[in-house]
């Protein structure tokens, strides 16, 4: 009776110690949930309440706690899933909404963006600013502000901008009359723009107060003309702005090739108006006389007009033969009186050169006798001081005379020239050289 007591009371120690034991009990329960087998946590109290999992920490604070790495292989694509996992700083994993990632104020969207008045595109470090299409380069703002646009092909789209704006072509058609070159092109594409409207391009400076009405600029305007006869032309205009910052129409060129300076509508292939016209430095050379008709339209004349020089030439000319007449004329006199004095002369007879004063080569008119023995006869030239310097033979009798070049006197001055015939000096003048 005694042995089966302690039997009895060793089985209830031992389902009490199993019992306490599964009331402290944790761990995995696995079942079924419709057609997929699940596995459970249990906790101490044997519910199903949430318990904490730590890899590589024991002491988890979440459901799922690491310390380590995470890896997820095979996982199933999805491209419509609107979810994404996101890690504050501390390392907890929650969902954002992915729509959220794109409304941030801080991302430009391909949609359009609500900006404010501190938001930008851009760098913020010492770089520049570009902007690729087809993955080639095709607008660069470089980091010292200057911009420059580059076309296909263009091998110069690594070269630095070579003013404020560049554009960087790659034109391989030659030029002709029927078409324009690759470059900029401004269009004015309002429908209205039909009469006296176009479009400009400014240049300016800014004078010493900054803002409007303190700038000095000029504009370089295409102007749209609609006309019902030739259809759309466009004329180049060219405004510059007064101190009263108006803008005043300096130069037109017209659509066929009419240049008016100082009016809008030129009437000529030049027409200038109010300023005059002005030429200088212009060379020398002959030709025909330009004349203004009373309505200052220019035209050829028939008569030639002379330079400068040919003009002084023929005043020169005009004055050496006036000086010719008179010493011919004196000649005459001359004779005359030798005439009246002697019935018939038997003497040598040496008379003034013609002209004198001269500026290069004379005539020195001389008379010998025609009876006269005429063994030998000379003119001689002396300088000033007595020196022979020329020597001109004497082969003819009667009237008659040498003729002297320019390049037998050295310099200007006065020179002396003699007769001489059979060794004797019959009469002795003074020439005088002025060139």
């Amino acid at each position: 009776m005694k042995l089966l007591f302690n039997k009895e009371k060793n089985f209830f120690i031992i389902l009490f110690t199993l019992l306490s034991s599964l009331s402290y009990a944790q761990g995995w329960v696995g079942g079924v949930i419709g057609t997929n087998e699940v596995l459970y946590p249990v906790s101490s109290n044997l519910t199903l309440n949430d318990i904490r999992i730590g890899v590589g920490t024991d002491l988890p604070t979440t459901q799922f706690h690491t310390t380590g790495t995470l890896r997820f292989e095979n996982l199933a694509q999805s491209s419509t899933n609107n979810r994404l996992l996101s890690i504050d700083s501390d390392g907890n994993v929650a969902w954002r909404d992915a729509n959220s990632l794109f409304n941030n104020s801080n991302n430009w969207l391909l949609t359009g963006n609500n900006a404010t008045s501190t938001d930008f595109i851009g760098t913020l470090n010492d770089q520049d600013f570009r902007v690729r299409t087809n993955n080639q380069r095709r607008f660069v703002i470089e980091k010292n502000g200057r911009a420059k646009f580059i076309a296909d092909g263009s091998t110069y789209g690594s070269v630095a901008s070579l003013t404020q704006v560049s554009i960087f072509t790659d034109e391989s058609t030659s030029y002709n009359s029927n078409r324009h070159f690759d470059g900029l092109y401004i269009f004015n594409s309002n429908a209205s723009a039909n009469t006296n409207k176009g479009v400009s391009i400014v240049l300016g400076g800014r004078m010493a107060t900054p803002g409007p009405g303190y700038w000095s600029t000029c504009a370089i305007s295409a102007v749209v003309d609609d006309q019902a006869s030739t259809g759309e032309t466009v004329d180049l205009v060219f405004q510059h702005e007064n101190p009263a910052n108006q803008y005043v129409e300096n130069m037109r060129l017209t659509w066929d090739g009419r240049l008016g300076v100082g009016t809008n509508n030129p009437t000529a292939r030049l027409h200038t108006k109010d300023s005059g016209v002005r030429f200088e430095g212009l060379p020398s050379g002959t030709g025909k006389n330009l004349v203004v008709d009373n309505d200052g339209n220019v035209y050829v004349s028939n008569v030639t007009s002379r330079t400068t020089s040919t003009n002084q030439e023929g005043t020169e000319q005009i004055s050496e033969l006036k000086n010719r007449v008179e010493s011919l004329e004196k000649l005459v006199k001359q004779l005359l009186d030798e005439k009246n004095n002697k019935s018939e002369s038997n003497d040598v007879t040496l008379f003034q050169n013609i002209p004198n004063p001269t500026k290069g080569s004379t005539s020195i008119p001389y008379l010998i006798p025609s009876d006269y023995s005429l063994i030998n006869a000379t003119l001689k030239i002396t300088s000033s001081t007595g020196k022979a310097i020329h020597e001109i033979a004497i082969n003819k009798k009667g009237l008659s005379q040498v003729e002297v070049p320019s390049d037998v006197f050295p310099a200007n001055g006065v020179y002396f020239y003699s007769i001489i015939v059979n060794g004797k000096i019959y009469d002795t003048k003074r020439i005088i050289i002025q060139r």
